[in-house]
């Protein structure tokens, strides 16, 4: 994906993802990290506008509400 360009990650399916990404030059697993740690932490449900305050701190922000799965059709 070329830099500052808007994307976005959806799972077709309901089984666990794992994904490997690589991001040149480096910066974002900065995000990542402090993401994950939000996600994994007692209790932690996923609120929106969390993650959109961690984003931003890391000059990512959030465009539009979470994307849904997409089922095949």
């Amino acid at each position: 994906m070329p830099f500052r360009v808007a994307h976005g990650f959806s799972c077709a399916s309901d089984d666990e993802v794992r994904a490997v990404a690589l991001a040149l030059p480096g910066g974002p697993e900065d995000m990542f990290r402090e993401e994950a740690a939000y996600l994994a932490s007692p209790g932690a449900a996923f609120q929106p506008a969390e993650m959109d305050r961690i984003g931003r701190r890391h000059g990512a922000r959030t465009l539009g509400p979470p994307i849904g799965p997409r089922r095949g059709g």
